[in-house]
């Protein structure tokens, strides 16, 4: 109860500091999507208790969605980012990242024409600062389902079967993980 005490009053307070700067309506509620928005969030904190990286994504997502008009789209990503773990969350905002440019890999064996799983798990594990792979891509299959980063695919080589993933303009976020990025980033 603590918790979710606590998750309401900041989501409260970062309503009242996003109104009063301009970057959300006063009258956001009047509005049936939005208000279905805030209802799931609201019923997603209370069922689920979140930790803060999923409270973050799910507030931000809300946030833009009562900032700028986004709302059908926003409540959409609501949907999804219900769906996601932390860990989830930590890997398509990794990939983000390096697309953003804002971390710089240095994992070595890439090759432009093709990256292979192995290198992508590896450059995200580093980018989440685990350095473990594994676990990266025990998150992979549930990613790809929600098409929010590209499928594998097995081109055969004279030697071996070589994993690689579909290549996107946005490293392997489909360009719908890569909007879901865009609104649980935009309100860190």
């Amino acid at each position: 109860a603590a918790i979710k005490g606590t998750l309401l009053t900041q989501l409260g307070r970062e309503i009242e500091k996003y109104q009063e700067e301009g970057k959300i309506k006063e009258d956001y509620l009047e509005n049936d999507i939005n208000r279905a928005s805030l209802k799931e969030l609201l019923k997603f904190i209370d069922e689920e208790t979140p930790d803060e990286i999923r409270f973050k994504a799910m507030k931000s997502i809300f946030l833009v969605s009562v900032g700028n008009g986004d709302e059908v789209l926003a409540y959409e990503f609501l949907q999804i980012c219900k769906k996601l773990s932390s860990m989830e969350i930590m890997i398509l905002s990794a990939n983000y990242n390096v697309v953003k440019g804002i971390s710089k890999p240095t994992v070595s064996g890439i090759t432009s024409s093709a990256i292979q799983i192995k290198y992508w798990a590896q450059i995200i594990a580093q980018q989440i600062g685990h350095n473990l792979p594994e676990i990266v891509l025990q998150y992979e299959d549930h990613l790809i389902a929600l098409k929010l980063i590209s499928d594998r695919y097995y081109p055969i080589d004279r030697t071996r079967v070589t994993e690689n993933f579909e290549s996107t303009p946005y490293f392997r976020l489909t360009p719908l993980g890569y909007k879901l990025c865009e609104f649980f980033t935009k309100y860190d």
